[in-house]
């Protein structure tokens, strides 16, 4: 089901919507079906360039971070522990001694900080493998949540302080692990670390699962400071920018159509 949903997404984003409406106008072009293939062929071009350019990736990435502003750590209230979503880093192998970080790996940061401020005393780091099948066999590479422990120690959080949920493969496994973990230690509420793009699906999946969180974001967005004439030159970066915040609000919708979020 993981794999059918990811090639789906990929169809839905704007190079795989933009390819195959080139597809389809060629075939009509073969078909001598002039005017529909000049549209598909228009269509698809102008729907991959919308999207690969600094307007069309900060308006949709703002529809999803502007409910949640940057947070104040002192503002925010203490809770029972501090819940890391995984997202930021890449699989800790055993001949390494730290993982690589990705973009989001500010979660990761903010969490430690959170903990250093006295916020929680405890920090839960969820995230297993996503594609265990293709690991298995390779026990020389560790779940996302140790990798995160992994740094979270590098950071100066104790070892006795963080415990990793090592099973979850998706944002609703986060949250329905993780809720079970919480009520085994008669944790009532939590603060939520993930990017702030994420947050919505976050939220609403953990709410969902029946455990109270207060959003505590981060990874926002750089404030754009591309002068006016250039908001419409298109660039790889902006297209990988919107499809990811494309396939949140996807993502999104799945999970409230199926009762999740």
């Amino acid at each position: 089901m993981l794999v059918l949903e990811t090639l789906l997404t990929a169809l839905t984003m704007p190079l795989g919507v933009s390819l195959f409406a080139v597809l389809l106008g060629l075939a009509a072009l073969a078909l001598c079906r002039r005017r529909t293939a000049g549209g598909l062929l228009t269509f698809g071009l102008l729907w991959l360039w919308g999207w690969s350019t600094p307007l069309g990736s900060g308006l949709v990435r703002s529809t999803l971070e502007a409910p949640f502003p940057p947070p104040s750590i002192k503002a925010l209230p203490a809770a029972d522990a501090i819940v890391l979503l995984g997202g930021g880093l890449n699989l800790l192998s055993a001949d390494r001694s730290h993982p690589d970080l990705k973009d989001s790996a500010d979660r990761i940061w903010l969490a430690a900080r959170l903990y250093q401020a006295g916020k929680a005393p405890l920090i839960i780091a969820t995230g297993g493998y996503r594609w265990p099948r293709h690991l298995q066999g390779k026990s020389n590479f560790r779940s996302e949540a140790e990798a995160m422990g992994v740094l979270l120690t590098a950071f100066g959080v104790p070892q006795a302080a963080i415990l990793e949920e090592r099973r979850s493969r998706t944002t609703r496994e986060n949250a329905v692990l993780t809720t079970e973990l919480a009520a085994a230690r008669d944790i009532r509420q939590v603060l939520l670390v993930t990017s702030a793009w994420h947050m919505p699906r976050a939220l609403a999946a953990f709410r969902r699962a029946g455990l109270a969180v207060i959003p505590a974001g981060t990874d926002y967005g750089r404030p754009d400071s591309t002068p006016p004439v250039f908001l419409l030159l298109p660039s790889a970066n902006h297209l990988a920018q919107s499809s990811q915040m494309l396939r949140e609000h996807l993502g999104l919708l799945m999970y409230q159509l199926r009762g999740w979020a």
